[in-house]
């Protein structure tokens, strides 16, 4: 008994320092002077923001400009009535796509587009998860073309600690080659570009700062650069293999007690720390080594079972 108190007590400190965490690094990435207003009701801002960003795609075209490797270094967007270009809807160069997204019990249509043409054919080591720490450069706007921020240099952020937008788009593009100029500067190579158009739900929702106003929709361009794998709970397994969405939009949280796997050191609350249960003779295996109840590979395993430990 004194060893499952110990543990649910590690586990919910664990998890409100990371829901601190998070909480801190998306104020971080807005201004200092941030207002909150009353928040609307999801579904009636959802119905708004959608017309909103689909009139944009329809009345607005994209150039992009590459270096001679094929990376994406600029992109410029306009109105069709000035540039004489197709929408971005209907380009075909870079086709839309989209992703439903559930969350606030609605399924959020988020539209984005893939920039470079390399392809995912290296993706071991190349895309992240949405607990994954991503190296980017990038420009957010308004629906009005307006720009708020931008990182030219490149930022590093841990994806959980930013709008869910990212967290859910991010993941769909693979990471490029990095290296050291003579000057001490890196050249990134490719890399995986794209634009995401993020509902307002997905983003600040009812908080305004100096550029971005209340329930404003965005847009990102971003180069994806480099992905650090993170192990948020210490338990030895990467929080990659920890971290998803159930049908409902929650994240995954095996034994159903408010903190999710990624963060939780002890996956099936049976009053053993994963970080253990998941051993071989003292040593931690590679998560697809990891065994289950009968001591082999495959099927449910030992840390998410509470029948062995």
């Amino acid at each position: 008994m004194q060893r499952l108190l110990i543990v649910n007590v590690m586990k919910k400190i664990l998890y409100v320092l990371s829901i601190s965490a998070a909480l801190f690094l998306a104020s971080c990435n807005k201004d200092d002077d941030a207002k909150i207003t009353p928040p609307r009701e999801y579904t009636e801002v959802y119905a708004e923001d959608i017309v909103k960003i689909e009139d944009y795609l329809n009345s607005h075209s994209i150039v992009v400009t590459k270096d001679g490797n094929g990376d994406v270094t600029d992109v410029v967007f306009g109105e069709t009535s000035e540039t004489n270009l197709p929408s971005i809807m209907d380009q075909t160069e870079y086709p839309i796509l989209h992703k439903i997204v559930r969350k606030h019990d609605i399924d959020y249509k988020v539209y984005y587009l893939k920039l470079d043409t390399k392809g995912d054919t290296d993706l071991d080591g190349k895309k992240p998860s949405g607990a994954d720490k991503v190296l980017t450069t990038y420009k957010g706007y308004n629906l009005d073309n307006t720009g708020f921020d931008s990182s030219n240099f490149g930022t590093f952020f841990d994806l959980t600690g930013v709008i869910s937008g990212w967290q859910y788009i991010i993941p769909e593009f693979r990471s490029g080659d990095n290296s050291f100029n003579n000057d001490g500067t890196t050249n990134f190579t490719n890399y995986g570009s794209g634009v995401m158009f993020v509902p307002s739900g997905l983003a600040y929702f009812n908080s305004s700062s100096s550029g971005i106003g209340t329930y404003a929709s965005l847009i990102f361009t971003f180069n994806l650069h480099q992905v650090i794998y993170l192990d948020h709970d210490n338990d030895g397994i990467l929080s990659r293999y920890e971290f998803g969405f159930n049908t409902d939009g929650t994240v995954i949280d095996t034994d159903g007690d408010g903190v999710p796997d990624y963060v939780d050191v002890d996956d099936d609350n049976d009053g053993y720390l994963t970080k253990e249960e998941i051993k071989i003779n003292g040593v931690t295996p590679d998560f697809e080594n990891i065994l289950n109840c009968s001591g082999t590979t495959g099927g449910l395993k030992k840390h998410l079972d509470t029948s062995c430990h």
